[in-house]
């Protein structure tokens, strides 16, 4: 299965990041774990104001906009194995995104 996610930043109303990824998996929730993986890297490599609105949605790939489906798609596991090594293990990577949630 496919699924679209995106990660937007805005100041006032301007976007000052859009990210966006389209993830294959096996199934819907090794989908969404590589999305949170890729999404709380993404807040970690953007110097977020905390004024600044963030927004990110994940969703399967049928309803996400047309665009999304010229997106080369990323394998799920690929993702998760790449960003564990980029921050040092399995363990630094669930802190990421813990921390990334709040």
């Amino acid at each position: 299965m496919k699924a679209y996610g995106f990660f937007e930043i805005r100041d006032e109303g301007k976007q000052l990041v859009f990210e966006e990824i389209v993830i294959e998996a096996e199934d819907y929730a090794k989908a969404k774990k590589a999305f949170h993986y890729w999404l709380a890297k993404q807040a970690v490599e953007v110097d977020v104001n905390e004024e600044y609105e963030d927004h990110a949605e994940f969703m399967a790939i049928e309803l996400a906009p047309k665009r999304a489906k010229k997106l080369k798609p990323v394998k799920a596991d690929e993702l998760i194995s790449e960003i564990v090594k980029e921050v040092g293990g399995s363990r630094d990577a669930d802190d990421m995104v813990q921390g990334a949630a709040h």
